[in-house]
């Protein structure tokens, strides 16, 4: 072998010698670049690197590959994983730099390496090109990919509604009515997630918080009117980090309406039923049985009714809304009638109503329409 022959060869041993050192010994990781000791790129031997599904994850692969001849051909293989677990860049085997970015659409591990492959040639000018030993180096990567996690919204009636065109819930919330919603981690498939998550929101109508468990509650203040809306992002961190928020578009209710209800009496046998709300009384006849009829103001029903004589007079219940008045003597007596009334639109606006009433119970001979007097002796 001729000393020119001897000299090129030494050259490529060299080059060889030289990628080696720069693959062997990087600054920021562990590993050798050996088929028993690769290079984690992401994760390491003992630990793996825990991503959801469908996050976006990325390592690298550099090394010196202006420590090869030009006509070098670089080309990758694998072990324990595949090249549809990933895809790394092309520069990777034109500049010896290039992102790695791992395939999370399934719910599996990857625990395998990379193998860097490397064909190199010393070039003989007049004679034939000399082809050196291929040379190998193992990156490595161990990866988790989880099934993926979403926060789901529920009350006490079940989960939120979604709105079909952003996939965000929505909900109303109605003035003077109690909130209570429960975030909690679901996987994609429906069931409860194995990751324990600490919760937050921004965006709430003020009166409403959350606490890291998860719970909203609070009532709307009166700064709102019927009909505003906004938007709050409720976020769920894990204890490593992991992220998973969903969106909560709300809009505010009607403001709720108070309750009452009206009372009308008969008086005698002939006349219509007086409106007992106007004066606050009733005349009647000794022994006369007078029809009180109790009726909810629109929008509202009753769901509980009291009504009670105090003095001697005698109540009967005829129906929910109606009730006889009857004294067969005479005197003056009182009557205490309380409503509970439930809003026909939002069932947790309920108002309890009382007022009273005199009746006046006389003789034979009265005219029901005079009001009492009291006259100077």
């Amino acid at each position: 072998m001729n000393k020119k022959m001897m000299a090129l060869i030494m050259s490529a041993l060299m080059v060889m010698a030289a990628f080696v050192i720069v693959v062997a010994a990087p600054s920021d990781a562990a590993g050798s670049g050996t088929e028993n000791d690769p290079k984690y790129i992401i994760g390491s031997d003992t630990t793996a690197v825990v991503v959801y599904k469908d996050d976006i994850l990325k390592g690298s692969i550099e090394f010196n590959r202006s420590a090869f001849i030009e006509h070098a051909v670089v080309d990758l293989d694998y072990d324990g994983v595949t090249a549809n677990d990933m895809s790394i860049e092309d520069s990777v085997k034109t500049t010896g730099k290039g992102k790695v970015t791992i395939n999370t659409s399934d719910v599996k591990t990857l625990n395998g390496k990379i193998i860097l492959k490397v064909d190199d040639i010393v070039k003989v000018p007049g004679g034939t090109d000399i082809p050196l030993p291929q040379q190998k180096f193992y990156y490595a990567i161990n990866v988790e990919i989880k099934d993926s996690d979403t926060i789901y919204l529920a009350d006490d009636t079940g989960e939120l509604v979604k709105d079909q065109t952003s996939n965000n819930y929505t909900d109303t919330f109605d003035f003077e009515k109690d909130v209570n919603i429960t975030a909690s981690a679901k996987t994609s498939s429906g069931g409860d997630s194995s990751v324990t998550y600490k919760y937050y929101a921004t965006g709430l109508p003020t009166g409403l918080s959350m606490k890291v468990d998860g719970k909203i509650g609070g009532k709307i203040g009166n700064t709102y009117s019927t009909g505003d809306t906004g938007n709050a992002t409720i976020y769920g961190v894990s204890d490593t980090g992991a992220i998973i928020k969903t969106v909560l578009e709300w809009k505010i209710g009607a403001i709720p309406v108070k309750g009452n209800f009206t009372m009308k009496a008969t008086q005698d046998d002939t006349s219509a039923a007086k409106d007992v709300d106007d004066k606050g009384y009733i005349a009647i006849k000794s022994g006369f049985e007078s029809v009180l009829t109790i009726t909810p103001t629109t929008g509202f029903n009753a769901t509980k009714t009291e009504v009670v004589g105090y003095d001697g007079v005698d109540i009967t219940k005829e129906a929910d809304d109606t009730y006889k008045i009857k004294n067969d003597g005479t005197g003056t007596f009182l009557v205490k009638v309380t409503v509970d009334l439930e809003n026909n639109t939002v069932s947790s606006w309920t108002t309890t109503v009382t007022k009273t009433f005199t009746v006046y119970v006389t003789g034979a001979i009265v005219d029901v329409d005079l009001d009492p007097a009291v006259t100077s002796l």
